[in-house]
């Protein structure tokens, strides 16, 4: 499953920076009287983020003064995997207001301070800023360009005084793409170079900020299942069959998601859908034969008009959906530690606030761990929330459980989360969440991510949809199989690869295969009849049964032909009779004695 990226060489979700809440600007204790007005701007290249962050300090009182031995500091931060050299860089690109300047490093958080100088007087400002360039909060993978603006810190002692925060992002023409962002800003303008979203605090002190360059993500994906011979190869080759189903990737409507494929080989017997949409292709294949399937294809997902309610009330669910509140294996949904959780949610009757209440609270509770990631065992909700290990199952069951009992429809989705700084043979799969919004639909929301800093609550072109299970985690499996032979199947093996672009001329639409889940009563008679056991004993036995037969057979014709030899003598044996023309009696006819035959 997907892991976090807390350790350099398995990085799950870097997505860059999403990364914890960074730590406030240092203030010096300011009295009424004082303003203190904060900027960020981050200005996006294509391979950096020039960051500058202003700290303006105005006095407005009419006797208070702060003294010129007084500093001010400004942080920059860095996340728990930043290599040396890319702090370095950081460094090295840093600017100041004032040339004079102390750096203080601890954690992931260097300080830069800087002194007044000079007292501030009523009636004076003094402005500091800092610049640098960041190498973290920008990715790229495919044709999408990723940003993230980190979920900030609420300051302290800031009652006393005017205080007031803001946020811009300049980014670059280069790129010519559309821009998407979950968190709509205040404003939006342009100029010659840039395009200009503005966005004020409250926006982040709930969350980060993911801003998507690009509308459009493609992929090419790779589907591989090996198939064991189950059964020897005997007279008639192919009479006994084994049927195998792998889900395949979906086309899903929240992300525009369309899949294309390619090839399949074998050819599957029947393609088809299930209530959930879930995609299956089903192979009939010779047991006595190992086989390895291979599906190729594309997949676009595409930012359509879907936008999330900013209220959504119990009461317009619908009644079908009613299902997807009950209790299921690892979803425990009446346990009491279930139950004692969702006590301690904040309550709503708005399904959009009871979504992000129990996202803050189960990115709260659990707790990533690395170990497990590498001997996974799942655990289920109940057992997570009582404090087992957790990973991205356990965090995104947890998350089912609980809004199912809170009454919003919820499920498992399983796919891929795309980390750009992990090669595409390293990727994993992932485990997120999507619980359904009445004239929305289904909503994907990702709690394991949260765990960077990022609220991950909405569609994203970082992720691939595989299949959703709806009645229980394990529903339906990735691969099954019908046969009469035992034998177990691994899981398949797939592979989504970001591409730049994709030629569709030798492609169809997955949606063009998909047919009715129906068979003649014929055919599905014939289908059972060469998965059972029946078919393989005649085959194995074949040699057997025709010796038995031939056999049989030879008595059958012995017994015939003492029946003829029986009968040809019983007539032989017996007197030959003439009719007597003058009578209607029969004349016996004596045979002709001879000079050897005996008296009579």
């Amino acid at each position: 499953m997907k892991r976090l990226k807390v350790l350099t060489s398995i990085a799950g979700i870097l997505l860059i920076a999403i990364v914890t809440i960074f730590a406030a600007n240092v203030l010096p204790v300011y009295a009424a009287g004082f303003s203190v007005v904060q900027h960020t701007e981050y200005t996006v290249y294509e391979d950096y983020v020039l960051i500058r962050k202003t700290t303006t300090i105005s006095n407005n009182s009419k006797t208070q003064y702060i003294s010129g031995s007084e500093t001010q500091s400004l942080n920059i931060d860095f996340f728990s995997d930043s290599t040396t050299e890319e702090r370095d860089l950081t460094l090295d690109s840093l600017k100041t207001s004032d040339s004079d300047f102390v750096l203080t490093s601890s954690d992931n958080v260097t300080k830069v301070s800087m002194a007044f100088e000079l007292d501030l007087n009523p009636g004076e400002k003094k402005i500091f800023w800092i610049e640098y360039k960041d190498y973290q909060l920008i990715n790229s993978i495919g044709a999408i360009t990723n940003f993230y603006i980190p979920k900030q810190q609420i300051p302290e002692n800031n009652n006393s005084y005017d205080f007031s925060r803001t946020f811009r992002v300049n980014i670059s023409k280069v790129y010519t793409s559309e821009i998407f962002t979950q968190v709509e800003p205040v404003s939006r303008s342009e100029t010659a170079e840039f395009w200009i979203l503005d966005y004020i605090a409250d926006q982040l002190y709930s969350s980060s900020i993911h801003i998507q360059i690009g509308d459009l993500q493609l992929y090419q994906f790779n589907i591989t299942l090996s198939v064991p011979q189950t059964h020897e190869k005997n007279i008639f080759k192919g009479i006994s069959k084994n049927e195998v189903t792998i889900a395949l990737p979906r086309d899903y409507d929240e992300t525009g998601q369309i899949v294309y494929i390619e090839s399949f080989y074998p050819e599957p017997k029947i393609v088809f859908s299930d209530e959930l949409g879930n995609t299956f292709a089903t192979f009939l294949l010779d047991a006595d034969q190992a086989y390895d399937i291979y599906i190729n294809g594309y997949m676009g997902i595409q930012f359509g008009e879907k936008v999330i309610p900013d209220n959504a009330l119990f009461s317009d669910i619908p009644d079908e959906y009613s299902v997807y509140l009950g209790e299921a294996s690892f979803w425990e949904v009446n346990s009491t530690a279930v139950k004692t959780a969702v006590s301690n949610i904040e309550k709503s009757e708005n399904i959009i606030e009871v979504v992000n209440n129990t996202y803050t609270y189960v990115v709260d509770l659990l707790d990533y761990d690395n170990e497990k990631y590498l001997n996974n065992n799942r655990v289920g909700a109940a057992a997570a929330i009582s404090g087992e290990p957790s990973v991205c199952m356990e965090y995104a069951d947890t998350m089912v459980a609980l809004l199912r009992a809170q009454g919003v429809p919820a499920v498992a989705a399983y796919g891929r989360g795309f980390n750009p700084d992990v090669p595409a043979a390293e990727q994993d799969n992932h485990q997120w969440v999507l619980a359904y919004i009445p004239d929305y639909g289904w909503l994907t929301i990702d709690p394991t991510w949260g765990e960077e800093g990022r609220t991950y609550i909405g569609p994203d072109l970082d992720r691939v949809l595989w299949y959703i299970s709806g009645m229980d985690p394990q529903t339906p499996a990735p691969v099954s199989h019908r046969s009469s032979d035992l034998f177990q199947m691994s899981n398949p093996v797939i592979s989504f690869v970001p591409v730049e672009s994709i030629d569709l001329v030798n492609t169809k639409p997955l949606s063009s295969f998909i047919e009715p889940r129906k068979e003649s009563l014929l055919t599905d008679i014939l289908t059972r009849i060469q998965l059972s056991i029946f078919p393989r004993i005649f085959d194995s036995y074949f040699v057997l049964f025709a010796f038995a037969g031939a056999i049989l057979l030879a008595s059958f014709f012995v017994s015939i032909v003492k029946l003829v030899v029986t009968i040809t003598k019983k007539f032989s044996s017996n007197p030959t009779t003439v009719p007597n023309e003058n009578s209607n009696r029969s004349v016996l006819v004596q045979p002709t004695q001879t000079e050897n035959s005996p008296e009579a």
